[in-house]
């Protein structure tokens, strides 16, 4: 619903753009919904790179972020994100921190999900 209330608001249906910037917090947040239903362009820069990336900064130039790397080590060193994740919880920083939003209950198993035989 809302995906279609927004293109039907653009004055140049076949040229305008819509950029969505925020921060995860939820995995049914508004980006989640967009990711979810698919067709958009997706740039995501956690705090801490979970992986080597390769991002596109424009003219046909690109920057490879190493595993490891810090966004902004100027603004938030390791021992600054390391007290986050402490104090905000694993879950907390990973969304909103890491732009990784993780389910309520985690990726993990789910005892439920068994029965005894």
């Amino acid at each position: 619903m809302v995906q279609h209330n927004l293109l039907a608001r653009l004055d140049d249906k076949i040229k305008d753009s819509i950029i969505l910037v925020m921060q995860r917090l939820h995995v049914e947040d508004l980006a989640g919904h967009f990711l979810q239903n698919g067709g958009w362009e997706h740039l995501s820069l956690p705090a801490v790179a979970d992986s080597e990336a390769v991002i596109p900064i424009g003219a046909g130039r690109f920057y490879t972020r190493k595993a490891g790397e810090l966004l902004h080590p100027e603004r938030e060193p390791q021992q600054v994100l390391d007290r986050l994740r402490i104090s905000m919880g694993s879950a907390n920083f990973s969304a909103q921190c890491q732009q990784s939003a993780i389910p309520k209950g985690g990726h993990l198993i789910n005892w439920d999900w068994f029965r005894k035989i």
